[in-house]
């Protein structure tokens, strides 16, 4: 009950966001629609299935404007965005201001983030030490959870 308001109040905060905030482009009810739809289902999730959820909802939305407004939001770090095994990309809206990383299990998806302090002074460091500047990275951690682990060791 507690995580339903917190995703209820994650929500609302979302789909109030002002131009500000979404300074990569207009504050339109299609960003605001998609950022209340990634709210409630704080997981990472395909374009896909994001695009059907608004569709489910009634919201009037194109798979290419779902696309364009992910890669936009995810620009202006309001959501992140890993890879699966197959290149396919999924986006969850960050549920923090900060600059996250994730270990994500190649099965099954569940994820969890990871400190990152002594990567993020790396990747400062070495910009630095070679004269980068605004530099940006991705890091993607994967591997087996406890529970694919288990299954696959049940299975053998």
């Amino acid at each position: 009950m507690v995580k339903t308001a917190r995703r209820a109040a994650r929500a609302a905060d979302v789909a109030d966001t002002t131009p500000a905030e979404v300074s990569s482009g207009r504050n339109t009810r299609q960003r605001r629609a998609l950022l209340a739809v990634m709210a409630e289902h704080p997981d990472f999730t395909s374009a896909q299935a994001l695009h059907q959820r608004l569709r489910d909802k009634g919201e009037s939305i194109g798979l290419t404007t779902v696309y364009r407004t992910l890669h936009a939001l995810t620009e202006t770090g309001l959501v992140d965005s890993v890879r699966d095994e197959g290149g396919r990309q999924h986006f969850r809206a960050r549920p923090t201001t900060e600059h996250q990383h994730y270990l994500r299990c190649r099965l099954c998806g569940f994820n969890v983030p990871v400190a990152s302090r002594a990567l993020e002074r790396w990747a400062r460091t070495t910009a630095a030490d070679l004269g980068f500047a605004q530099v940006e990275h991705v890091v993607e951690l994967t591997g087996l959870c406890a529970q694919c682990q288990a299954r696959g060791a049940m299975s053998e």
